[in-house]
């Protein structure tokens, strides 16, 4: 070995030898017995024969050790000499506070007498560099770990410290418009709140019944100013200078000032959206405006006569199943997203699927309104016989079920063909059905998903009438079968188990004796002479009758498992 104890090398070499041979010792797991006679091949020179010529005195490691350190270890002008370099040792200004503590540690211990922990805590903190010392408080040290871990950690604050950069002036102000900014989409929410809206996403067309008559009764009270103004207009011709026609700047409507029309007028054709849930009857505004024909709109039948109106107008609808259950879906190229109202929340259970909850994400719809997305989650489509999984957004207030968007088309190659009324999905092109309602005040609502949504007393109402119908009610005491026998299998060597009746009040007996006569009627038990007997408990229910229960626990002790337990919950 290289650190073979020498004379002359003091206690340094001993110490080194020492903490070689135990970790050597602690590797190869061996004993006293079988070290003491091999640390002759360790040793060289003055040691060695040392060694040999005091082997009979070695009865163990530490003993070896003891004197070991006794006859090769340092006199006290060496011992002050160390002591004085652990004095002057600091911690260099590029040299960390771990490295620092380790590196002393190793010294202090090299010390034969060992100092006291609270000395070496001395030495320790007062070496550090004087902003560690400040930080870390002497008194409150009572380990060499404690030290450790508050020097450190004192000094991971001083390089954050030094990190630190305060904002410029450029950020401060993107900051404070940053907070302007939120501050005035919270009040453009809390106005969009307070005004009368469709549902969030409602397409034209299925707006507020309420909000057409009222514009109908405006256009007729249109109609009949412009009567009034036609015939004065006429009349006075010659005399006075026809003043300019006063038009609505949302509808076009003649004589009707904006501010008397619903609120929906002229705000929404002003996003660029056209309006078909309001309609206008040509007959009512031809007095006073002539009616240009909707070439878009407008085409011949296959006859060559009549036009066909309003039949170009409408929405696509795709069936699809999401888990175990089909719904309609309404079809929007226009949606950046796959949109869900709670209905989602209940696919996301059957399907085992994470609800992602978001907080504060605003969504703005077809028709304008803003509305809030809660949560997303990803859920299983099947389309044509192809199953993707897509994102949803759950929008509580949504309109319909479900909105299939871009992902839903992108995810599944989905190109529509609006003359066969057929979807093609992937790349095999397989053709999927679709559906085209058209808008219109003809239109009957249609429901888009049916059963998974919280019923209405009407559904509730035919839902009975039919459970009804195809099961009928109970008529007589509860049914039994015969068809099949149950057995309890007992460990071996058990004995019957037979124990007394639990006491109960005459009231409670009587009961007890009743049911048991019902059900010896029923032919639901029967008389036994087995030598089993388990004591009957009386539970009262919640509205005041008792159920007739068994402890069966002392039979349950001694039986065997089933090999196909009964479900329990």
């Amino acid at each position: 070995m290289e650190n073979s104890i020498e004379e002359g090398f003091g206690q340094m070499s001993v110490e080194s030898y020492i903490e070689r041979i135990e970790e050597c010792v602690f590797l190869a797991g061996l004993s006293d017995a079988d070290l003491l006679p091999a640390l002759s091949e360790t040793l060289s020179g003055t040691a060695a024969q040392w060694f040999r010529s005091n082997r009979h005195k070695f009865q163990s490691w530490e003993e070896f050790c003891r004197m070991a350190r006794k006859t090769f270890g340092m006199d006290q002008y060496t011992y002050q000499q160390l002591l004085e370099q652990i004095r002057r040792r600091t911690q260099g200004r590029n040299e960390r506070v771990a490295q620092y503590i380790i590196g002393l540690q190793s010294t202090l211990d090299k010390l034969r007498p060992q100092l006291a922990i609270q000395t070496q805590l001395d030495y320790l903190h007062g070496g550090m560099l004087p902003e560690l010392q400040k930080m870390v408080r002497r008194k409150t040290l009572r380990s060499i770990d404690d030290l450790f871990d508050e020097a450190v950690e004192a000094e991971n604050t001083i390089l954050r410290a030094e990190q630190y950069r305060a904002p410029t002036q450029d950020e401060t102000k993107a900051k404070k418009r940053q907070a302007e900014a939120l501050q005035q989409i919270s009040r453009s929410i809390t106005q969009l709140q307070k005004e009368k809206r469709n549902p969030a996403g409602k397409p034209d067309g299925q707006g507020n019944d309420t909000q057409k008559k009222e514009f109908e009764k405006n256009a007729q009270s249109t109609k009949n100013t412009g009567d009034d103004t036609a015939g004065q207009s006429s009349s006075t011709n010659s005399k006075t200078k026809k003043t300019k026609e006063i038009r609505c700047f949302g509808c076009g409507a003649p004589n009707v000032f904006r501010k008397k029309l619903p609120k929906v007028c002229g705000k929404r054709q002003k996003q660029g959206i056209v309006e078909t849930d309001i309609t206008l009857n040509i007959s009512q505004v031809s007095a006073t405006r002539n009616t240009i024909p909707d070439e878009k709109n407008t085409t011949q039948g296959s006859s060559g006569k009549g036009s066909v109106q309003g039949q170009l107008e409408g929405h696509w609808w795709i069936k699809a199943q999401v888990g175990n259950h089909e719904i309609r879906n309404f079809y929007d190229t226009g949606a950046s997203r796959t949109t869900m109202n709670s209905i989602a929340m209940q696919f996301a259970r059957e399907c085992e699927r994470k609800i992602t909850p978001i907080r504060g994400r605003m969504t703005q719809c077809a028709n304008g309104s803003m509305s809030i997305v809660t949560a997303y989650v990803e859920l299983p489509f099947t389309v044509g016989g192809i199953t993707r999984d897509i994102r949803v957004d759950l929008m509580p207030d949504l309109w319909t079920d479900c909105v299939v968007g871009a992902n839903f088309i992108k995810t599944f190659q989905a190109r529509h063909n609006p003359t066969t009324n057929q979807c093609i999905i992937g790349p095999n092109n397989i053709p999927v059905p679709m559906e085209f309602v058209p808008v219109g005040p003809v239109t009957s609502p249609k429901i888009a998903a049916a059963g998974l949504g919280e019923m209405t007393q009407r559904e509730r109402e035919q839902l009975e009438k039919l459970l009804d119908e195809i099961l009928q009610p109970k008529t007589g005491p509860l049914s039994h079968t015969n068809l099949i026998e149950h057995s309890i299998n007992i460990k071996e060597g058990t004995k019957p188990i037979k124990q007394r009746y639990y006491p109960v009040s005459e009231k409670l007996k009587e009961e007890l004796h009743q049911q048991v006569r019902d059900l010896l009627e029923n032919d639901i038990i029967e008389t036994s002479s087995s030598g089993w007997s388990s004591p009957i408990v009386m539970v009262k229910k919640s509205n005041g009758k008792y159920r007739m229960c068994i402890d069966f626990r002392k039979v349950n002790a001694i039986s065997e498992p089933d090999a196909y337990p009964l479900p329990y919950t």
